[in-house]
């Protein structure tokens, strides 16, 4: 079978990350349709709570988390078992950033569309987006901050 266009510049072990992610989002994707945000966060948290952050600069590690949320992303839109959403993919770049040691913040907007409420999700670093559009944090009002250290 041979490999898409997009999969061409992917090494191997990005192919392999990128398997993960397919099988984490789908994951955190049921764990949030069948026990809610809060639980999913919670679990989450627990996890990475005690992880040091990395050194290196934080140039370095925004560039890291902007690979990295980028390379979820990929995953995301190209096998599709069950829908993800916005937030389970969050969760998911929120979560691998945080085992990683990078510093991340999982951020909740809303805006008003159409004479409707819309939300979003999306993870920071550094105050830069690193899960979705960059230029997100301009079209939602964000909630607080959920990093987890709070």
């Amino acid at each position: 079978m041979a490999a898409s266009n997009a999969d061409q510049g992917l090494s191997w072990p990005e192919r392999w990350f990128a398997l993960k992610c397919i099988f984490l989002l789908q994951a955190i994707s049921i764990g949030v349709r069948w026990f809610g945000f809060n639980p999913v966060h919670s679990w989450i948290n627990r996890r990475v709570q005690d992880i040091s952050t990395v050194p290196g600069s934080p140039k370095d590690l925004a560039t890291q988390a902007v690979q990295l949320g980028a390379l979820v992303g990929v995953a995301n839109r190209r096998i599709r078992i069950l829908e993800v959403s916005c937030l389970p993919e969050s969760l998911t770049v929120w979560w691998l950033l945080r085992r990683r040691g990078i510093q991340a913040d999982l951020r909740l907007g809303v805006r008003k569309l159409d004479g409707r409420l819309d939300g979003h999700a999306w993870v920071e670093t550094s105050n830069q987006v690193v899960s979705g559009n960059p230029n997100l944090a301009q079209d939602y009002s964000a909630l607080d901050a959920l990093s987890g250290s709070r």
